[in-house]
């Protein structure tokens, strides 16, 4: 399961910070427990908005998109829900050879040079990393090894949730996703998975500053 906050600005979520504060007043004679629950949420979702850096003025080379279009007789929302279609069934279903002929020339992640010294191949592993081709040979045993891994990239590939809207409104809006993410995990299984995307102009400190807080802010609130 994933998710996915949008669609609430600085102001929204200040509304909310408000209307915890009138609830928890609300309940205070009979529910005073309760009453600073909700006062300890508030105070804590204020504290996260006093993180966020000032509004920044979108960047020139990635306007976002206007929500309407009123010179053509559909929206910048039909266009952006196409858009995700296409995006998904181009990227659902790959064909495997495809798969195996897109992997023989990529570098292996893992082994990339900042992991050096280690003679993996029958090559030193320098600055050119080592291949799936280089690290599978073909010859060394018929290509089993190396359709095997072939075989669960393209499986991964085939069973990627369908993240296609996502994608097509980040980089319709100018923003950009982070690797890390924030996961709320039930017996060894993930069961929220909170991902993050952020304005081209944000800094990484005010980055990991906000994704910190924000991480803090819902294991306290649990």
């Amino acid at each position: 399961m994933a998710l996915q906050l949008t669609g609430l600005g600085p102001g929204d979520v200040a509304e909310v910070v408000e209307s915890l504060i009138v609830a928890a007043d609300a309940c205070e004679p009979t529910a005073p427990e309760l009453a600073d629950a909700r006062r300890e949420l508030a105070h804590r979702i204020g504290d996260a908005l006093d993180t966020l850096p000032a509004a920044v003025p979108p960047r020139e080379d990635t306007p976002p998109m206007s929500d309407t279009t009123t010179e053509t007789p559909y929206t910048d929302e039909d266009l952006r829900t196409e858009a995700a279609r296409q995006h998904y069934e181009l990227t659902t279903d790959p064909e495997f050879m495809c798969v195996g002929e897109a992997m023989e020339d990529a570098e292996v992640d893992s082994l990339a040079p900042q992991h050096a010294g280690q003679d993996v191949d029958g090559q030193p592993n320098d600055a050119d990393g080592v291949t799936w081709a280089g690290l599978l040979p073909f010859e060394a045993d018929d290509g089993d090894a190396y359709n095997a891994a072939q075989r669960k990239v393209h499986d991964l590939i085939s069973g990627a949730a369908d993240v296609s809207r996502w994608a097509v409104d980040l980089g319709a809006d100018g923003l950009q996703p982070e690797d890390h993410a924030i996961s709320l995990d039930g017996d060894d299984t993930p069961l929220v998975r909170v991902h993050m995307a952020f304005h081209p102009d944000m800094s990484d400190a005010d980055r990991q500053r906000f994704a910190m807080r924000l991480g803090q802010l819902v294991a306290n609130a649990l």
